[in-house]
């Protein structure tokens, strides 16, 4: 999610259109398990961009307190943060599986 998350635009984006966009759309299709259940909107809202935005790498506007829904974006901080390399993994140093 957060490899999907850093190849996004600065975009101010809410909870819905992240989840979205981060998430495998079989998880978007899987049903609830039950009626009062939330959907993997919430989940992702309060379990990744809030977090996120508490630590500095997403910006929130609005939210909890405010009438409008919260909207998130990427700060200058979170490219800096997270940087994804595959390719220095030396297979001859690699460990080994058990």
């Amino acid at each position: 999610m957060l490899r999907r998350l850093s190849r996004l635009d600065d975009a101010w984006r809410d909870a819905e259109a992240l989840a979205a966009a981060v998430t495998l759309p079989e998880l978007r299709r899987t049903p609830p398990v039950g009626p009062y259940t939330p959907g993997p909107d919430f989940f992702i809202e309060h379990m990744l961009l809030r977090p996120l935005a508490d630590f500095g790498l997403l910006a929130m506007d609005g939210g909890p307190r405010a009438l409008a829904p919260a909207r998130y974006r990427r700060t200058a901080l979170f490219p800096h943060f997270l940087t994804w390399s595959f390719d220095t993994l030396d297979s001859a140093r690699a460990p080994s599986v058990w």
